[in-house]
């Protein structure tokens, strides 16, 4: 007896396809189109120009740079690359440390005047209600000398240096001028004049303030 055929055969498995091979996804990028943004457009530095010799500089009125200390600056400016605007700005920074230091005593001068005469005025012996008998006594004894230049000399020097605004000073020599006007003939009318601003105008009333 023949044996039955199979109802179906077996069908071939399938060969497998080749595989693509795998790459890896490039990074995309987003280009924006357009003319950009002037904020994030980088600015051209100005060449910086080192000059051969440095042309002088700009100083306030009054003030000069000594000529060796000009020279020996220039060779470091120069040393430095920095350009003539550059060296500038450093001549200005000496210029005004130059000042400050140079205000800083004329100031303290200044204010030890003013502490000075308000000592006076608040003193009950040479100050106060006796302020213009201390002025009067003191003219009369330089005057009383009979020596023209020296009380001129000598009340220029009470202006120039302030002892005639020094307590300790004014006292001294209002107790001396006391002793040398007792009784002595008096010359003018100082009472007549013009309240003097400080006691060198009162040593020297011809003084220019």
């Amino acid at each position: 007896m023949p044996e039955a055929a199979p109802l179906s055969e077996p069908s071939p498995a399938p060969s497998p396809s080749p595989s693509l091979p795998l790459e890896t996804p490039k990074e995309t990028t987003t280009q924006t189109e357009g003319p950009g943004s002037i904020l994030l457009e980088k600015t051209a530095e100005p060449a910086k120009v080192v000059p051969e010799t440095y042309a002088d500089y700009k100083l306030p009125d009054g003030f000069e740079l000594i000529p060796e200390v000009a020279t020996e600056a220039n060779k470091m400016f120069k040393a430095a690359g920095l350009s003539q605007e550059q060296a500038q700005e450093f001549v200005n920074f000496y210029v005004a440390k130059s000042q400050e230091s140079f205000d800083q005593p004329v100031k303290a001068w200044l204010a030890t005047q003013e502490e000075w005469k308000a000592k006076i005025r608040d003193d009950p012996e040479i100050g106060g209600a006796n302020l213009d008998k201390v002025r009067v006594t003191v003219a009369r004894a330089v005057d009383g000398l009979g020596d023209p230049q020296l009380a001129k000399d000598f009340r220029e020097a009470m202006v120039m240096t302030g002892a005639g605004n020094n307590p300790a000073f004014v006292r001294l020599f209002y107790r001396i001028a006391q002793k040398i006007t007792e009784g002595g003939h008096v010359q003018g009318s100082p009472q007549s004049q013009p309240k003097p601003a400080s006691w060198a105008q009162a040593l020297y009333p011809n003084l220019q303030p």
